[in-house]
């Protein structure tokens, strides 16, 4: 999914943190392995911010894609599924 990849790219290029809005969180630590929180879920705006930027979209259109992106991971999780994001790793049923 091309969400994922903003993800991973902002991860590796300068980022420590990004927020799903309303999914939880990806944390790069300072040994360089990710690590999920599924309890920071607040849209604090920087994953809009790099759709937007990244994928040329509006504001809008970047938060509306984060949101559907969110509802998808959320959907799977719920079917018990394990989440695998591109270049992030996976996300266990129970996390988000």
């Amino acid at each position: 999914m091309v969400i994922d990849r903003v993800i991973s790219e902002y991860l590796q290029d300068k980022g420590r943190r990004i927020i799903i809005p309303g999914f939880g969180a990806f944390i790069r630590r300072d040994e360089g392995e990710l690590a999920f929180l599924a309890i920071l879920k607040h849209d604090d705006g920087v994953l809009a911010s790099e759709v937007s930027k990244r994928l040329n979209f509006s504001e809008a259109e970047a938060a509306e894609t984060d949101r559907k992106y969110a509802q998808t991971l959320k959907i799977q999780l719920v079917a018990g599924l394990e989440v695998t994001t591109h270049g992030l790793g996976p996300v266990m049923p129970g996390q988000g």
